[in-house]
């Protein structure tokens, strides 16, 4: 199994650069990872007989979920259509000088610079 750092502790030592590579790492492994785990569930769910099996440490249990078939004008006659706040709209209002209450917020963004 591959693992990035075997003891997450050392990432406290790390530069920044070897942090980003690491980051970076962790990216494309999930990347590569992601369609075969969802290859691999849905391999098992066909071999999953009934609703569900255990199968050594693991309970595996077949869940269903309604995927709804309702356009928008239904869903409103139906009365279920929430109102949200447009927060692109408040951020071009706040670009104009318009007082908006609001905090700011950090957080990194992350991506390779392809040469």
């Amino acid at each position: 199994m591959k693992v990035l750092v075997k003891d997450p502790a050392e990432i406290l030592d790390m530069t920044k650069e070897q942090l980003v590579v690491m980051y970076q790492l962790g990216h494309d492994l999930m990347e590569e990872l992601t369609p075969q785990q969802k290859a691999i569930r849905d391999v098992l769910g066909d071999k999953i007989k009934g609703n569900g099996e255990v199968i050594a440490n693991h309970a595996i249990t077949k869940a269903k979920r309604l995927n709804w078939k309702v356009d928008l004008e239904k869903a409103k006659e139906l009365g279920a259509v929430k109102q949200v706040v447009d927060t692109t709209v408040l951020k071009e209002l706040h670009s104009k000088g318009i007082d908006i209450p609001h905090e700011v917020i950090d957080y990194l963004i992350i991506k390779e610079i392809k040469k």
